[in-house]
């Protein structure tokens, strides 16, 4: 299981946030994938990942 936090911009863009050693998921996250330099850090968000797990929890919130 690939496990990410993301946290949505109201100014375009958010942020993806990888696990880092200290963290929570990060066993779960290091089973599937491991990324040197880059577990525990945050990320721009691609378009690519806005227009499809961005604009779900859009729908999500809207519909709450």
């Amino acid at each position: 299981m690939y496990v990410v936090e993301y946290s949505p911009s109201p100014f375009g863009r958010g942020a993806i946030h990888r696990p880092g050693r200290d963290e929570e998921n990060y066993r779960l996250y290091v089973s599937t994938i491991l990324r040197e330099r880059q577990d525990g850090q945050w990320f721009a968000a691609s378009d690519d990942w806005e227009h499809v797990v961005g604009g779900r929890l859009k729908s999500l919130n809207m519909a709450r």
